[in-house]
């Protein structure tokens, strides 16, 4: 039984744009509105697009295609052979695993610098604290050197003005 993916583009512009498909395996072009042998200005596309698994259109695989202005784009559909799918799930398992291991490293150096920032975020502070209790002392020392200085200066003997000496 053939399976064929028709796409058509009814907007005035060309679109990249992710469909859901109904079966993992290849889709190849084989008609395009816009294919230059019908005047159209695309070369045609004789590479298949690999279906991966993605949630899309309500299937459980999709393929991302460049589908032109006003056209109408039929692929067909081929399953995998026994080794293509084998090479595929050798190839899903260790892209899981590298993601995995990925997410757990993001994961872990995330928790690292959390560590780290709150480390440093408190050693900031206790430097501000220290920063601010130092010159709160320095400048009660100006003030209490500043009081006495006045204070000396108003119990020398002076006379007050209008007032004369005896």
């Amino acid at each position: 039984k053939d399976t064929l993916l028709v796409v058509v583009n009814f907007a005035g512009i060309e679109q990249d744009l992710v469909v859901g498909v109904p079966f993992d395996g290849k889709y190849r072009v084989i008609f395009t509105s816009e294919d230059l042998s019908f005047g159209g200005n695309e070369p045609g596309n004789a590479d298949a697009i690999n279906a991966v698994r993605k949630d899309v259109d309500g299937r459980e695989f999709a393929i991302r295609v460049h589908v032109p202005a006003l056209s109408v784009t039929i692929f067909d559909y081929t399953a995998y052979t026994v080794k293509e799918r084998a090479i595929r799930k050798i190839k899903q398992e260790t892209e899981y695993q590298r993601e995995l291991e990925l997410e757990k490293n993001a994961a872990a150096l995330e928790e690292a610098h959390r560590a780290e920032e709150e480390k440093l975020l408190a050693e900031l502070h206790a430097r501000q604290k220290k920063e601010k209790e130092q010159k709160a002392k320095e400048i009660e020392e100006k003030y209490l050197k500043l009081e006495a200085e006045q204070i000396k200066e108003a119990g020398k003997d002076t006379p007050a003005k209008g007032t004369k000496k005896k």
